[in-house]
């Protein structure tokens, strides 16, 4: 369509275009780095939960699927999971279910700024109580001189760690929500997909940190990193970032606008043309706060389905249940195992080099996690939103089938467990069923891992913006504790391979919505964006949005 508002678009993008009109890189790229070392914390605390799997504290699935294996009564409905790390995996998200609501009411009350600032205080808390937590361990200790600790049973201190879990939670819930806002609103439109996939690169990378440090540190001393972590971003975000601008003009504070802008952009950029172009659209849909009646709009229903789709896509494709169980899945499935031909002839041989293997092969995925997530902030503007996420769900499904097929060949006892790697070409299966893993982590982190959370910050209007991206987030975190909860009893019922076979029909299902559906945002401003979706009906396809001049 054309308006008054879409001139202006065509007005500002071309003033915009001049050799010399080009943003300042690094002081916006510093404002999106600084704000999602809030989410190096929400990354930290879901690598918390792989870390865990590995300890003492949970080490009961390892050794269900030891003493099976040993005694050879396994069977292709074994047991690898442990209640309590259950609960420990999926409360976390019950803690973000409240934290998305909360900063959905925050970032239009507070502003998006002081609501990174408040995450930093349940990320305080929470870490703290689940440091304390380990005190019972002797010999690891934790906050408090070991009289105090002996004075509470292990229940307590279980007790503590899951309100601490639940306290992370709200942190990770809410920077979910506000990081992806705050960069997309800072960022001008060549840039925003770039800094737009840091918020997904901070939370792989926090991921990595927590599992590298837990690889030969004890699980107190890990739980003090994420501490320090939250008080550098509330040095960052109190002295040096700014509000949004479009928050400030929402807000009739002009002036605080203009000098954001001068120093997200630089002082050679057309940072009034910028303000007048934004103002258009502020002035025009938020003066009010949003009514009910907004609500029934096609510019919030329409991006709402949109972006709870992609989240549900997103999570039921799996990874979280591949990222918090890869130990146990390499070491009960056998993916990668090497075991040398003279140790065959021993269980308890077969046994360790299957666990060794594990672990690496967990560092191995958290690193090709946060590799292609970097990796994909150099193609999301390049390629736009909607190629890498069909390319990424046309190679998660074809890496997913070799490995259902290998895991269901694989034997579960001992006896046919050495009979099974005895064979040359099985090890060989068994190898590239773990390169397949790590090409299905490869296409994930390429588009669906971050562009769904950079879309939810792309498609709504800002009158809107706050409760609609609430509702997202709050769908995201209780689909995580879905999927994560609910995994052991799936592979109960279908194993490990039926479960791969539901992730890939579900990310073809999530390939077919994305061509029909998704809107191609690239290079567009934030308030274009929301104009795709006026006078638009349900049925109506996404194929013309590929056309960058199609309104």
């Amino acid at each position: 369509m054309a308006s008054a508002r879409g001139d202006i678009f065509v007005q500002n993008d071309s003033a915009f275009e001049g050799k010399n009109n080009k943003d300042k890189m690094w002081t916006a790229c510093f404002a999106a780095f600084s704000a999602a070392l809030a989410t190096v914390n929400f990354g930290y605390a879901l690598g918390f939960t792989a870390e865990a799997e590995l300890s003492e504290q949970f080490n009961s699935n390892n050794s269900a699927i030891d003493l099976s294996m040993l005694n050879g009564n396994s069977s292709k409905g074994f047991s690898m999971c442990d209640p309590d790390f259950d609960i420990f995996a999926s409360v976390v998200a019950l803690g973000a279910l409240v934290g998305g609501l909360l900063a959905g009411i925050l970032i239009d009350k507070i502003g998006r700024k002081t609501t990174i600032i408040s995450t930093t205080i349940f990320y305080f808390l929470g870490w703290v109580l689940i440091a304390n937590s380990y005190c019972y361990y002797g010999k690891h200790g934790g906050i408090g001189d070991p009289e105090f600790c002996r004075k509470h049973s292990k229940q307590w201190y279980y007790s503590m760690l899951y309100c601490g879990r639940v306290i992370t939670g709200i942190g990770v819930g809410m920077s979910s929500l506000v990081v992806p806002v705050y960069i997309a609103e800072i960022a001008s439109a060549r840039m925003r997909g770039a800094l737009g996939n840091i918020n997904q690169l901070s939370i792989n990378f926090g991921f990595v940190v927590a599992y590298m440090t837990g690889y030969k540190q004890n699980l107190p001393t890990t739980a003090y990193v994420p501490i320090g972590i939250s008080i550098l971003n509330l040095i960052l975000m109190v002295f040096f970032l700014p509000e949004t601008p479009r928050y400030l003009l929402a807000n009739n504070r002009r002036h605080d606008a203009i000098l954001a802008l001068y120093w997200l952009r630089g002082p050679d950029y057309p940072v009034e043309e910028e303000c007048f172009e934004i103002e258009g659209h502020v002035n025009f849909g938020t003066q009010d706060q949003w009514q009910w009646k907004d609500l029934k709009s096609s510019t919030f229903y329409w991006p709402l389905f949109i972006a709870l789709s992609l989240m549900f896509f997103q999570e039921f494709s799996g990874i979280n249940c591949i990222l918090f169980y890869c130990s146990s899945i390499f070491l009960a499935s056998g993916i990668g195992a090497r075991v040398k031909p003279e140790d065959l002839v021993n269980s308890k041989k077969i046994l360790e080099a299957l666990k060794n293997d594990s672990k690496l092969y967990a560092l191995f995925v958290c690193s090709t996690l946060f590799i292609f997530t970097g990796i994909s902030c150099f193609l999301v503007d390049r390629y736009g939103r909607r190629k890498l996420l069909l390319s990424g769900s046309v190679g998660m499904f074809i890496s997913l089938i070799p490995v259902s097929v290998y895991v269901y060949h694989y034997q579960f006892n001992m006896k046919q467990i050495i009979d099974f790697l005895s064979k040359q070409e099985n090890t060989t299966y068994a190898i590239l069923a773990l390169v397949c893993i790590l090409s299905f982590i490869a296409m994930f982190s390429i588009g669906w891992g971050p562009l769904p959370w950079l879309l939810m910050s792309e498609l709504f209007p800002i009158k809107t913006r706050g409760i609609a991206t609430a509702i997202v987030t709050f769908s995201n975190w209780l689909f995580v504790f879905t999927t994560t909860s609910s995994f052991c009893k799936v592979i109960y019922g279908i194993h490990i391979y039926g479960t791969l076979w539901t992730f890939a029909i579900i990310v073809v299902m999530g390939f077919f919505f994305t061509l029909f559906f998704v809107p191609e945002t690239q290079g567009r401003p934030l308030e274009e964006v929301a104009e795709l979706f006026i006078r638009r009906n349900l049925l109506q396809v996404s194929i013309p949005w590929t056309r960058h001049d199609a309104l």
